[in-house]
């Protein structure tokens, strides 16, 4: 099975362990657990995978996107930028959100390149914005 775009169920939130992730990378929020919302992640149970956003933008770099990529526990904090060719309108066809590493800090080159290509499988996937916003007619691409 591939990256869907899921709420997680209360069962699945125990097993992911995703309060503690949530307090580890969000500590200004901690204890605040999704702030009243269902949680939501991009995820690939066969490969034991998942992909939740951490924030976006800020007044410096408000394309910016930080992103936790968890594989099989392992975890990779990541920020990655929309390139210019990326439409800045949601009515352009094809739509298009061309990616590109920021910060990707990985010393292992094998398990680096291992992780880009299940990085780009979850971007493909998360498309838009996950399951809160998607868009037909969606082409992602990759600068990495």
């Amino acid at each position: 099975m591939p990256f869907s775009n899921e709420f997680i169920s209360t069962e699945e939130v125990e097993k992911l362990n995703l309060k503690e992730v949530w307090d580890k990378y969000k500590p200004r929020f901690k204890g605040e657990y999704w702030l009243g919302r269902q949680p939501d992640l991009t995820i690939d149970r066969d490969r034991n995978a998942f992909l939740m956003l951490l924030s976006y933008g800020d007044q410096y770099h408000p394309s910016w996107h930080y992103f936790l990529l968890s594989i099989d526990g392992r975890e990779t904090s990541l920020i990655l930028d929309l390139d210019k060719r990326s439409s800045t309108r949601l009515s352009d066809k094809p739509f298009k959100r061309v990616w590109k590493i920021v910060k990707l800090d990985i010393e292992d080159s094998g398990f680096r390149e291992y992780v880009v290509n299940v990085l780009k499988d979850a971007l493909v996937a998360y498309g838009y914005r996950g399951i809160h916003k998607k868009v037909d007619d969606i082409e992602v691409a990759f600068c990495f």
